[in-house]
């Protein structure tokens, strides 16, 4: 007689058992997987056999398919090797077994014994992480401990049902202050929509610098910019998003996390956003950001203009924002007839009404130097319309309606400097030099009675 299948004896917290179970439940009645998601996510299950199998059962249910022994076999059997690693036919097909039908209350118990089991490896995993960063006197390990057991905290009020609070209650419940770690694309608790035309306006660009002086709390847009980690979700890959990364200084930076195309490509956007708040957990993310959002939540076609598949697909993100204490910057491509601060964007209009700050980001006419931008705002925060300049690895702000042809003292200031330590450099080197744009510089000689001899730069001849 053929010997069972036996799971191992786990050493940490975990009920195969249950798992088990709740996996039996799915295939008598497909029903079950709805009830068993207000609680548990793939990753909550200890067994990688058992996480491999409520992960195609995702895939079949998302393609409005009937997930039985049949249909996950078959889907399982679409990659090498997956069917052998979720425990093989025989051990799906002995899944059912001892699982009674019509068990609503028996599947949500499943679901909570799960939850809780995971949730009690995450604490371990947690305690363990901040006794190795206690030890090694690092400064940041009681704010990482707060910030973890606070998502572990809101992790449990939702499985316990609907809260609700009293007026004092919510009142003491809320943080006083808003947290901004980039002004404005970047605020602790809201979702910011960054609009501007595609390979044009300098929206990655933007946001790599709003991280780059986020991570060392440097001056953006002339305010102090501050935070943790990020987490850079892009639709670009590896090879385009190097030489982006060189530029602004973030190459070397361990701070600075990235999901290229290559890693999300094939996830559907319901898993890849359980994906995506795990890493923000496991990893203490103080930013998300999603460049661009329509792509990578596969929103395509008609599918942009719907009201409901963009409401449906911000959702999560929604949630995400609010229940780990984050920012989040989403990006979106402006219409070819452009238009005004919140309706120029492609797209369903459902997007900027679900998030909290819309940011424009604009060339500006072809007089106008070539790093300029303009940034116009509207949302929870300040309307405004700044003019914008990219200087080396820094933007800075020259303020509301500047005029961005004006030369101005520090320009001239810094261009004396550098004639100085070298008269016979070009308006090229001093670009460099000073991160202001070539034919911003040449305007800038040419105001302050700088021309060029044969020994050189000379002032007033």
């Amino acid at each position: 007689m053929k010997e069972q299948r036996r799971d191992p004896v786990p050493a940490v917290p975990s009920s195969l058992e249950a798992e088990r179970a709740l996996l039996g439940s799915i295939l008598l009645e497909n029903s079950a997987l709805d009830l068993a998601l207000e609680s548990v996510e793939k990753d909550d299950f200890f067994s990688q056999a058992h996480r491999i199998t409520f992960g195609k059962m995702l895939a079949i249910a998302e393609k409005g398919r009937t997930i039985d022994l049949v249909t996950l076999c078959e889907e399982l059997s679409k990659e090498d090797g997956q069917i052998e690693k979720a425990g093989g036919a025989a051990y799906l097909a002995a899944l059912t077994d001892g699982v009674p039908l019509g068990t609503s209350v028996a599947v949500s118990e499943y679901a909570r014994i799960i939850r809780e089991k995971a949730d009690l490896r995450r604490l371990a995993h947690i305690g363990e992480a901040l006794r190795t960063a206690a030890l090694a006197e690092n400064e940041d390990a009681l704010p990482r401990a707060l910030e973890m057991l606070s998502t572990l905290d809101a992790t449990k009020q939702k499985q316990n049902g609907l809260a609700i609070f009293t007026a004092p209650e919510l009142v003491a419940a809320t943080r006083p202050a808003v947290e901004c770690i980039a002004y404005p694309v970047a605020v602790r608790r809201m979702i910011a929509l960054l609009d501007g035309r595609a390979k044009a306006a300098g929206k990655t660009t933007f946001l790599l610098c709003a991280a780059r002086a986020a991570l060392h709390e440097e001056m953006f847009l002339n305010r102090p910019a501050r935070g943790g980690p990020i987490l850079f979700v892009s639709e670009e890959d590896r090879e385009t998003l190097t030489p982006a990364l060189r530029r602004m200084g973030l190459d070397a930076d361990a701070r600075f996390h990235i999901v290229p195309r290559s890693s999300w490509a094939g996830h559907s956007w319901l898993e890849l956003t359980r994906q995506i708040e795990r890493k923000c957990v496991e990893l203490g993310i103080a930013w998300l950001i999603v460049d661009t959002f329509f792509g990578i939540a596969g929103l395509e076609g008609e599918a942009e203009n719907q009201a409901g598949a963009v409401h449906q697909a911000v959702a999560p993100i929604l949630a995400m924002t609010g229940r780990l204490d984050i920012a989040t910057t989403l990006t979106r491509h402006e219409r070819k007839s452009g238009g005004a601060v919140g309706m120029s964007g492609r797209g369903s209009s459902m997007l900027t009404g679900d998030v909290d700050v819309v940011a424009l980001l604009k060339c500006l006419p072809a007089n106008h130097c070539a790093t300029m931008r303009s940034l116009d705002l509207t949302g929870r925060m300040e309307a405004a319309s700044l003019t914008i300049e990219l200087r080396g690895e820094r933007y800075i702000s020259h303020g509301e309606h500047a005029d961005s042809r004006i030369s101005t003292a520090e320009d001239a200031k810094a261009l004396a400097e550098a004639i100085a330590i070298n008269p016979q450099a070009s308006l090229r080197e001093f670009g460099k030099q000073t991160g202001i744009d070539r034919r911003r510089l040449a305007r800038v000689a040419q105001a302050n009675g700088w021309v060029y001899r044969d020994s050189g730069w000379e002032q007033g001849g």
